[in-house]
């Protein structure tokens, strides 16, 4: 007697290869170095002494290309890119053994993109264009192309950018920043951004 099929083993065998791979997505968390997370993160420059600059490139995301939405999506991305920035500023100085740091200048930005939205004009379906006398559906001409849509983007792209040039301090003062405090009070406003 033969050995006997089993139909729903492979099946069953792509589902768990599915299964594993939704555990993790591959992305990195917000708060990775540029070098590892690719597209957004932090980068470090040392600029002399105990003084740096911190960069950092939020992740990208959509937002609606309504005013109104867009200006608080972009508002909130602007304030996140800054406020990640300053984060890896207190991990900085915590890693070199300083207790606080003291912001000497910054910037942000944010990036703005239309999601392009394609459409074919010449492209209806049965009912459209395409139909000829009689409901027969036209072929498109050889060698020529339909002309194509761009229509305006309900969606834009956003991209929150931000630099502060930072100076290390063993003592800090009552006007600059505790690396641990920093740390805490924006884990606790970004709980997500350690996590991949």
């Amino acid at each position: 007697m033969g050995a006997q099929r089993r139909p729903w083993r492979p099946f069953a065998i792509f589902l768990a290869v599915l299964a594993l791979a939704g555990c993790g997505d591959g992305r990195y968390p917000p708060l990775s170095p540029m070098a590892q997370a690719g597209g957004y993160g932090y980068a470090d420059k040392p600029l002399g002494g105990e003084r740096y600059t911190v960069s950092y490139v939020g992740p990208s995301r959509l937002s609606s290309s309504a005013p109104a939405a867009r200006d608080r999506d972009a508002a909130a991305a602007r304030t996140e890119a800054l406020d990640l920035a300053i984060w890896r500023a207190a991990q900085l100085a915590q890693g070199a053994g300083f207790e606080g740091f003291r912001v000497i200048g910054q910037s942000s930005t944010v990036d703005v993109a239309a999601q392009p939205t394609y459409y074919d004009q010449q492209f209806y379906g049965p009912f459209g264009s395409n139909v000829g006398r009689g409901g027969i559906i036209r072929p498109p001409s050889v060698g020529t192309t339909a002309p194509m849509s761009y229509p305006e983007s309900p969606t834009d792209r956003l991209q929150g950018r931000a630099s502060v040039d930072i100076e290390l301090l063993r003592n800090p003062g009552p006007n600059d920043l505790i690396a641990k405090d920093v740390i805490d009070q924006l884990r606790t406003k970004y709980p997500d951004a350690e996590k991949g």
